[in-house]
């Protein structure tokens, strides 16, 4: 149900992302990143398909926890297994909801084949609801995913995903109202100044001297 967004995720996904292997050292993605200014790389298995991701804070943590350098630990070690991905085809929303239901930013964006032909990550969603185009089913449903995303499983008392949007759609009710009431009071004064016009005498132009 709801306004569909009518958007694919191939349409807003960074495509040819730097990739990394499970075989590969912690030392060498840190340096990856590092080159390639990103916190996080999609993880190859041994023919090539996505089998993960793997973040910068991931690397920290592993360094720290299982005290070896980071050239001593392999990639497997620190990713789970478990891929929750998205196909350039699927629409922008459902991403969204995996996204949501995973509490992560970002997706690998895996083709047929299992091969990674992009990233979908909640910055490029964000940079898009910067444009004039955008619909605001969309500013909906990535206020709901944030939301999700940031919300703590032990925030019992946190506010639902419906609350967060009926929060935002009395303000949007509210914005639309004050708005209106505006135009309103514009209109009137521009129909108060024609009718002025109107009653007033033409005044004859004085010759220039």
């Amino acid at each position: 149900g709801g306004e569909s967004t009518h958007m694919k995720v191939r349409e807003i996904m960074s495509r040819n992302p730097v990739c990394c292997r499970a075989t590969d050292r912690l030392a060498e993605v840190a340096w990856k990143m590092y080159e390639g200014d990103c916190g996080v790389l999609p993880v190859l298995g041994d023919k090539g398909e996505g089998v993960g991701m793997i973040t910068d804070r991931d690397v920290a943590i592993a360094t720290m926890m299982k005290n070896k350098t980071p050239s001593e630990i392999a990639v497997a070690e620190v990713v789970s297994g478990n891929v929750h991905a998205c196909g350039p085809d699927d629409d922008l929303e459902s991403a969204l909801e995996t996204m949501a239901a995973q509490r992560v930013r970002r997706l690998p964006v895996l083709d047929d084949e299992r091969k990674v032909v992009g990233v979908l990550s909640m910055n490029d969603v964000i940079l898009r609801l910067g444009r004039p185009t955008t619909h605001f089913a969309l500013t909906r449903r990535v206020l709901t995913a944030l939301h999700r995303i940031c919300e703590h499983s032990d925030q019992g008392g946190a506010p639902i995903a419906s609350d967060v949007l009926g929060n935002l759609g009395r303000y949007i009710r509210t914005e639309d109202a004050v708005t209106e009431a505006a135009l309103h009071e514009r209109a009137g004064a521009q129909e108060k100044g024609e009718a002025a016009k109107k009653k007033r005498p033409a005044r004859k132009k004085s010759p220039r001297s």
